[in-house]
């Protein structure tokens, strides 16, 4: 599986850390600093869930959607909810990079995030995550899961397809955190 994790702070690098292992390929677009975390330390999972860690060289990140690979199978979107418009936009002018039919998942809180998203994209396209675990990042390359209340659950406002996300919530859920 492809994926790309657009927005890499705690909850990015907290699904990261899910889906990096052996046949994946993940690609996390994060801002320049965490970027050097990343490639000269890795990334380190820790709290409740055990310690995963993933060696630089098990996955990329840049500090630039121009700079990721695609096409892509997913493409998760980590930002803060304010910044849901600027993301479509970027996103949107990389069509091409991710993937004319890849679907964007958004791991965001708050409302208005996949109207954002559906002014860019067809609905079909865009599913939304609700998250009820804590993620705190005490380093750039660090994220620690302090509490779970709830498996992830992925669906679609839009009623799309939801067999289309059963492999990413299988992914997540081999990964250590319940999809």
């Amino acid at each position: 599986m492809d994926v790309l994790i657009y927005g890499g702070g705690a909850v990015g690098l907290g699904l990261a850390s899910c889906l990096i292992r052996p046949g994946n390929r993940v690609d996390i677009v994060v801002r320049p600093a965490t970027v050097a975390a990343l490639q000269s330390e890795g990334l380190l999972r820790t709290g409740i869930f055990g310690c995963v860690r993933a060696e630089p060289q098990a996955f990329r990140s840049h500090a630039s959607l121009e700079l990721a690979d695609g096409p892509y199978d997913f493409v998760l979107i980590c930002t803060k909810s304010f910044d849901s418009a600027a993301a479509a936009e970027i996103l949107a002018g990389q069509k091409g990079r991710l993937g004319g039919e890849t679907p964007l998942v958004l791991f965001q809180n708050g409302w208005g995030n996949a109207e954002a998203f559906a002014a860019h994209f067809e609905k079909r396209r865009i599913y939304s995550a609700r998250v009820i675990t804590g993620f705190r990042r005490p380093r750039p390359h660090e994220v620690e899961i302090t509490v779970h209340a709830d498996a992830i659950h992925i669906g679609s406002l839009f009623g799309a397809d939801l067999s289309v996300i059963e492999p990413l919530c299988r992914a997540i859920d081999r990964g250590g955190i319940q999809g």
